[in-house]
């Protein structure tokens, strides 16, 4: 009996401190308000406010393999998807929130690569993590 409080205590203990826990909780379908204002705090700071604003959107149901998606919707439009049943951490929603917004640069650039993750876009990822986009994230 006492193995069985002292494992129950552990474990509160456990639930109660872990960080997931504290973490503000994401929406889980629709718009993201906390996740569009990461995007327009994001693009000022990284980005010297040239990305069009967009609203950034969360679903739990993938409509492809990837994590998140980009999906012009005009010129100077964009849709931008991040799906939380494969990211369901809020960090690591930022994170390819991130990798997005290269996307929607390289667009905005005229940067037309034949790989999508070409050298124009990983000098784009590589430029935000030296420039500390991605250390309060990991």
């Amino acid at each position: 009996m006492k193995i069985l409080i002292k494992s129950f205590v552990v474990l509160a203990f456990l639930f109660f401190s872990s960080p997931a826990v504290s973490k503000k909780r994401p929406a889980t379908e629709g718009p993201s308000p906390d996740l569009t204002q990461f995007y327009n705090d994001t693009n000022f700071k990284y980005f010297e406010a040239r990305l069009p604003r967009v609203t950034v959107m969360v679903s739990e149901e993938p409509d492809s393999p990837d994590l998140g998606e980009t999906v012009p919707c005009g010129e100077h439009c964009y849709s931008i998807t991040i799906y939380s049943s494969l990211v369901p951490d809020y960090n690591e929603q930022k994170m390819v929130e991130l990798h997005e917004m290269c996307h929607v640069d390289m667009d905005e650039l005229g940067i037309q690569e034949f790989d999508q993750h070409g050298p124009n876009f990983q000098t784009c990822m590589v430029s935000l993590a030296k420039k500390g986009a991605f250390a309060s994230l990991w």
